[in-house]
């Protein structure tokens, strides 16, 4: 082998001759040379020059042979692999020691493999871990990214998802971090949507709720719970052998379990079980998904609550979730702190496009169309057939329908808003006046009801007349005349303070003139000082209307301290006074103060 000349169609055979020795056999161009090469070297032809940077100056031919042993390869410059045909027959293929094939990448640049485990920290603004550049050419059917996915036989406990993400905030002070982002340039003409749902296939699945501290948490069958309610970090060394577990507790059923991983699991983590509850001290296996990868990171354990049937309390009446240890040896056992669970309330929005949700805010309209008695278009979740709301008819003759045990009871349509059948009570959108009611006992009766004869003024109207009337001192009632008059039932209050009054209090003309006495009653609203009781009386005869009543705040008289049945129905021509006497004690008012209330009727003559 010539140092510093030009190699051409070159081969090369070593053969063992002794302990300490090889043969080496060159042939090249048709001549063939022999070398022997000692273990100290000390032989080597002149022509064989070992150069610690072998080049080649032509073609490597292995012959179909292995190479082993470590490879290095380092390149300044592009290294070329060329695979030689151009139908993706040929392969670089990565096999494991027992000739398994794990990945292949193939001559027209096909990468298949059983694993991809991709691993970035991020350097600067804008770094990406993977990113992929796809040019579609205006021909349809083209896929960035396509996944097939086989579920096989899935037990009824069992989750499973296609592309995962769980976020770690746990530095987080702010800010947002979104799964999938989706944006849009060009201003071109496609309908662009952020994600397309199929028939068959529900569009979300939410599992509401918050994280909290945990009832009890056990590592084989220690307490830990003060540990995991904690934010220490490394308090929790688990899964240190074969078939270890940890058991989590909780009072109400939980979707999801939070596990902060300090030190992780080496290899392929601890090869997990999980189990939940199924009495005092059975359990039943379920797969959940897991997004620790066995204790690898930090991470929640999630599924699906409706899915674990017969999970019930164990002994300590908590539902709990054991998760055993599979793996036989590892060289890193697990060490985590912090464990928390979230007690869910299932939301979505499933294939029928049916969408359940607990508060919506809407900043525009809320659009829904049709429905019947026994389908409203607003049901109440637990009866949707028998309660709710739904539209119908359309313009002039559109309706609001309210629907109560399947029965259609209200209808608002037009400017009424009444009983379905039309003859029951209604509501009329129109302004009322003294002769046009704007409530309605009977809906087909236009002139009979409840109208507004000005500010505080309700009026009763039959047959469009006036026939009674409110206001904030009378109550008025007419004879049912056009001629405006009325029979009033009216009130007169008094209040006065009894401030040195001597014997005597005069609430004067409290009784007006014309008035029909009703009754006449009192309060005590601040306890009266001077006297042990009082008389109340018109000024003839001190006690008409009370004898030796209280004088402590609060105390009233009414109807049965009369003293005489002809204290009422009495027509007053002129006005009256309420006398109030002092009683007992000093008999001379000094301090206290009461309320006088006389109720009574007068009349109204005809206006015209």
């Amino acid at each position: 082998m010539a140092k510093g000349k030009e190699i051409n169609d070159l081969t090369l055979k070593a053969t063992p001759v002794g302990a300490d020795e090889i043969e080496i056999q060159e042939t090249s161009g048709g001549a063939s040379k022999k070398t022997t090469l000692t273990a100290a070297l000390g032989n080597v032809a002149p022509e064989i020059v070992l150069d610690l940077t072998p080049q080649l100056g032509g073609n490597l031919d292995v012959n179909g042979k292995e190479i082993t042993g470590a490879i290095d390869i380092h390149s300044d410059d592009d290294v070329i692999l060329e695979l030689g045909d151009a139908a993706g027959v040929n392969k670089v293929s990565v096999r494991d020691s027992g000739g398994n094939e794990v990945s292949s990448l193939d001559s027209d640049g096909k990468v298949e493999g059983t694993h991809l485990h991709l691993t970035d920290t991020a350097t600067a603004i804008g770094d990406h871990l993977a990113e992929l550049t796809i040019d579609a050419a205006g021909i349809g059917d083209v896929h960035a990214i396509e996944t097939h996915y086989t579920t096989g036989t899935l037990g009824a406990a069992d989750d499973q998802v296609a592309h995962d993400v769980e976020f770690n905030d746990e530095d987080a002070t702010g800010g947002c971090a979104h799964a999938i982002s989706v944006s849009r340039t060009g201003g071109g003409s496609a309908s662009v949507g952020g994600m397309k749902i199929n028939a068959e296939v529900d569009v979300i699945d939410q599992d509401s709720g918050t994280f909290g501290n945990v009832e009890s948490f056990l590592i084989i069958a220690v307490d830990k719970k003060a540990e995991a309610n904690s934010a220490t970090t490394g308090d929790l060394p688990y899964f240190l052998a074969l078939n270890d577990t940890i058991t989590i507790g909780s009072l109400a059923k939980f979707g999801a379990i939070t596990f902060v991983i300090d030190t992780a699991a080496s290899g392929g983590g601890i090869a997990p079980t999980f189990e939940y509850s199924t009495g005092a001290a059975s359990f039943a296996a379920f797969t959940p998904i897991d997004n620790t990868n066995g204790w690898k990171q930090t991470g929640t354990v999630s599924w699906v609550v409706a899915n674990l049937a017969g999970w019930v309390v164990d002994s300590n009446t908590e539902f709990t979730i054991r998760v055993k240890r599979t793996r036989v040896s590892m060289t890193t056992e697990p060490i985590g702190s912090q464990v928390q669970v979230a007690s869910t309330s299932a939301f979505g929005w499933d294939k029928s496009a049916d969408v359940s949700i607990r508060d919506l805010t809407a900043s525009r309209q809320i659009m829904m169309t049709g429905g019947s008695i026994s389908a409203p278009s607003l049901a109440d979740s637990a009866e949707p057939t028998k309660k709710g709301i739904f539209f119908s008819g359309t313009g002039a003759t559109s309706e609001i329908d309210f629907v109560q045990n399947a029965i259609l009871r209200w209808k608002m349509k037009s400017n009424t808003f009444g009983e379905s059948t039309g003859v029951g009570a209604c509501l009329l959108a129109a302004t009322p006046t003294a002769t046009i009611p704007s409530v309605r006992p009977r809906a087909d009766d236009n002139n009979t009801g409840i109208g507004w004869d000005g500010e505080d003024k309700p009026t009763m109207i039959a047959g469009g007349v006036q026939s009674m009337k409110w206001t904030t001192t009378a109550t008025k009632v007419t004879g049912g005349a056009l001629n405006g008059e009325f029979l009033n039932i009216k009130s007169a209050t008094a209040s006065a303070a009894f401030d040195s009054d001597g014997n005597t209090h005069t609430f004067t003309n409290l009784i007006p003139a014309g008035a029909y006495l009703l009754a006449l009653t009192t309060r005590v609203t601040e306890t009266i000082v001077g006297a042990t009781s009082v008389d109340i009386g018109d000024g003839s005869t001190a006690d008409l209307w009370g004898n030796n009543t209280g004088v402590s705040v609060d105390t009233t008289t009414d109807h049965t301290d009369y003293t005489t049945a002809a204290a009422v129905g009495t027509l007053y021509l002129s006005a009256n006074n309420v006398v109030i006497t002092a009683v007992g004690g000093a008999a001379d008012f000094s301090d206290g103060t009461m309320r006088v209330t006389a109720l009574y009727i007068d009349v109204t003559a005809p206006t015209q």
